[in-house]
């Protein structure tokens, strides 16, 4: 499976200084007025306003090439995964994983069944004479 290569727009875009019609309007009505113009708290609103909505367009922007960024991010991960299984596991990864998982439980199921009890109370008495045995310096 190959990794496609998807270009994402970048931030950079968004964050320049390029001056465009909006940006423009705002800092010209933010720049010192004039003694002689007088300018009117509703269109110190309506400015401020245009400011608030320009960093919102800027900010959806952002939102938008992270939700891009990342949905590659997940998407190339996925892929990084079944390129990996099938390196590790072979052409049919599922199958043979799931044959491991079989046999495991049929593994687990026999052993829940042996008398660990029994086998445990046998193996005790031997334990201990090994661990006189080397106590006593017959090991070395």
């Amino acid at each position: 499976m190959e990794l496609r290569q998807t270009a994402v727009p970048r931030e950079e875009v968004f964050l320049s200084r390029a001056p465009d019609a909006v940006a423009d309007r705002v800092a010209a009505a933010l720049s010192p007025a004039p003694v002689d113009e007088y300018r009117s708290p509703r269109d110190s609103a309506r400015l401020q306003r245009e400011l608030l909505q320009k960093e919102i367009e800027l900010l959806r922007a952002r939102i938008d090439i992270i939700r891009t960024q990342a949905g590659i991010v997940v998407a190339s991960g996925a892929a990084c995964v079944e390129v990996n299984a099938r390196a590790q596991l072979g052409a049919h990864p599922f199958t043979k994983f799931g044959m491991l998982v079989g046999a495991s439980y049929f593994l687990t199921s026999v052993l829940k069944k042996l008398p660990f009890g029994s086998i445990a109370a046998t193996a005790m008495p031997l334990a201990m004479l090994a661990i006189e045995y080397r106590r006593n310096g017959h090991g070395q």
